[in-house]
């Protein structure tokens, strides 16, 4: 299972699956960055902007299945997932990588 979205996408398009998956990570984390950094309406007023439609939908229709399936999901919870599937060592860049953000008003 591990990659097999990677792989998909490396094949479909013909290139390296390490160059996409990359590019993954990057749209991920600068998706997760946004996200964080903004102080108004991200899905509507700025992620609608950014994404071509098709994208947009697919990803909106996303957080509906995730309310759908994770319902009694509370802000902390990632931190669960994060200590209990991955290392320190593969957690601390991704921390690490936030250190040079905005930090939201909300979280002042």
């Amino acid at each position: 299972m591990k990659n097999e979205i990677v792989l998909e996408i490396a094949n479909k398009f013909n290139k390296d699956p390490e160059e996409v998956q990359q590019i993954v990570t990057e749209f991920i984390k600068l998706l997760h960055k946004d996200f964080y950094e903004c102080e108004d309406d991200f899905i509507g007023a700025n992620l609608f902007y950014q994404l071509q439609r098709e994208a947009y939908f697919h990803f909106m229709d996303l957080l509906e299945l995730f309310v759908r399936d994770y319902d009694n999901w509370e802000f902390g919870h990632a931190g669960v997932y994060t200590g209990r599937l991955g290392s320190r060592e593969d957690w601390e860049p991704y921390e690490k990588s936030m250190d040079t953000w905005q930090r939201p008003s909300w979280e002042e």
